[in-house]
């Protein structure tokens, strides 16, 4: 729907509808079914940045979990090619704050800050009573970076998930769409302007 709302310039509100997988709802003070309507009537408008992969706009995030090792990414004049043990390679505009991070440094993903961000993952091995019992490996944000504009790519066509449901083969160009979004708010413990 983001694709959608984002291409057509309309302003989205949400109403939520039972309370399994509804936490972008949650996050955004909607509550649920006919007092969303009543939320909607007040029409309190909130303004959020979205990604756009070529011509595709996510909100969340797109990611890459394989073949990393083959790609590159350019931002800025630099290439960062990520290591043969990295797990993930992802660009992400929104971490929803219900989401507990395994690393605090995800903390400052922002939908509203004017900026993209780059997170490169690896696993860290288990060691000893860990990998005898066979443990999974905890994941580690090895790079987080700030941009608005990152370029991804191959030598071959490589997969990547957007938004965690829409797949895109690379070469990808990933920009910020500053305040493309226009979403109907309620109540939130969020400062969404």
């Amino acid at each position: 729907a983001m694709d959608i709302v984002a291409k057509h310039n309309v302003t989205l509100g949400i109403i939520p509808i039972g309370e399994d997988n509804n936490n972008l709802a949650k996050v955004l003070g909607m509550p649920l079914e006919e007092a969303a309507c009543e939320v909607i009537a007040a029409r309190k408008v909130a303004h959020f940045d979205l990604g756009q992969a070529n011509n595709i706009y996510f909100f969340s995030h797109l990611r890459m979990t394989k073949n990393i090792e083959r790609i590159a990414v350019s931002h800025q004049g630099y290439k960062v090619m990520p290591k043969a043990q990295c797990s993930e390679v992802a660009v992400h505009n929104f971490w929803p704050p219900t989401e507990e991070p395994y690393d605090q440094q995800l903390r400052k993903i922002n939908p509203q800050d004017g900026l993209l961000d780059l997170v490169i993952k690896s696993q860290e091995q288990a060691t000893g009573l860990m990998q005898r019992f066979r443990k999974p490996a905890l994941e580690r944000v090895d790079s987080l970076i700030q941009g608005t504009n990152f370029e991804i790519k191959s030598f071959e066509y490589l997969p990547l998930l957007i938004d965690g449901y829409k797949v895109m083969k690379t070469p990808v160009a990933v920009r910020l769409a500053d305040r493309k979004l226009k979403v109907i708010i309620g109540k939130t413990e969020q400062e969404w302007i």
